[in-house]
C-alpha cells in the first residue's frame, strides 16, 4: 500500500512538474511575447497547491488513525 501511495505520488509530481511547467511556462510567453511573463504565469498554480496542502492538513489525520483497519482489510500482515 505504501509502496503504490509513493508511485501514485511520483508519477503525479513528475507528469504535472516536470512536464507540464516548462511546456506551460514557454506557450505563455509565446503568447505574450515576453520570457518573464511566461514564469511568472506559472505562479497561477500555487492557489492550488495551498487548496492541496490545506486538504491533505485536514484528511491525513483522520486515513492516520486507521491505518491500521484498513491495513488487515488489505490483507496485510501486522
Amino acid at each position: 500500500m505504501r509502496g503504490t501511495a509513493t508511485a501514485a505520488f511520483f508519477i503525479g509530481t513528475t507528469l504535472i512538474g516536470l512536464a507540464m511547467g516548462p511546456y506551460l511556462a514557454g506557450r505563455v510567453a509565446d503568447l505574450t511575447g515576453s520570457l518573464s511573463t511566461g514564469i511568472l504565469s506559472l505562479l497561477v498554480t500555487l492557489p492550488l497547491a495551498v487548496a492541496a496542502a490545506i486538504t491533505a492538513l485536514r484528511l491525513v489525520p483522520a486515513a492516520e488513525a486507521s491505518r491500521e483497519a484498513r491495513a488487515r482489510e488489505a490483507g496485510e500482515p501486522l
